[in-house]
């Protein structure tokens, strides 16, 4: 969240030091109002991201809230039988990536010992 309070907290630094120099130079031209409209843009997006995530944020505790007891160990085991299967699915993943690399480094290494052996 506080990244895009950042954001939004950036977008109007960059408008204010931008329309001040601006008005303090005595400049009035266009390009002043395409940077404001592009950072008052910018500044809507975190808005919007900070109202989503908030959002988001409320609806999960309100949920959490009416669960009961045994709804929420049903949930827990859920998100751990969800979790122990992603983990096997990257370790069956990481296995076969590691099997391909082995093979590719002994295909690499047999290439090398016959170019050695086609110089001798």
């Amino acid at each position: 969240m506080r990244k895009h309070l950042g954001e939004a907290a950036l977008a109007l630094l960059i408008a204010l030091t931008v329309g001040v120099l601006f008005a303090g130079a005595g400049l009035n031209l266009p390009v002043l109002q395409l940077v404001l409209a592009i950072v008052v843009f910018q500044l809507g997006v975190a808005s919007w991201r900070v109202y989503y995530t908030q959002r988001v944020s409320i609806a999960t505790t309100r949920s959490l809230r009416n669960l009961d007891e045994f709804e929420r160990v049903q949930s827990e085991e859920r998100l751990r039988a969800r979790y122990a299967h992603r983990e096997r699915r990257l370790e069956q993943r990481h296995h076969a990536h590691v099997k391909r690399l082995i093979k590719d480094v002994a295909e690499v290494s047999r290439q090398l010992t016959q170019m050695q052996d086609a110089r001798s």
